[in-house]
């Protein structure tokens, strides 16, 4: 029963990370509102994953172990891009001092 309960919680770690890599892709046409509602989203995901992957641990014992952990580095880098993007776009609405002139 647990370990149905760990497949299917690999199964939708998948999943997870798939919709991840297509929203971040998406993003790229999208405007500054929604990729932070993208980057909450992705948090939320990593603690999720993060959750159950302490629970695959504990509960597993051979060396299949190493596919969630490529699960949550993929993770991890769709967020990091994902973050980085909405910084950027950030930097780039904000106003900065040279475009005001005291000429």
């Amino acid at each position: 029963m647990a370990s149905d309960l760990l497949f299917m919680c690999f199964v939708v770690g998948w999943l997870l990370l798939t919709l991840s890599i297509f929203l971040t892709l998406f993003s790229r046409f999208k405007h500054t509102k929604f990729k932070q509602h993208l980057f909450r989203f992705l948090n939320v995901v990593l603690l999720l994953q993060t959750a159950v992957g302490v629970i695959y641990l504990m509960n597993t014992s051979d060396n299949s172990v190493i596919g969630y952990w490529s699960i949550l580095a993929s993770q991890v880098i769709c967020n990091l891009l994902c973050y980085m993007s909405v910084k950027r776009r950030i930097a780039k609405i904000k106003p900065s001092l040279d475009y005001f002139s005291m000429d």
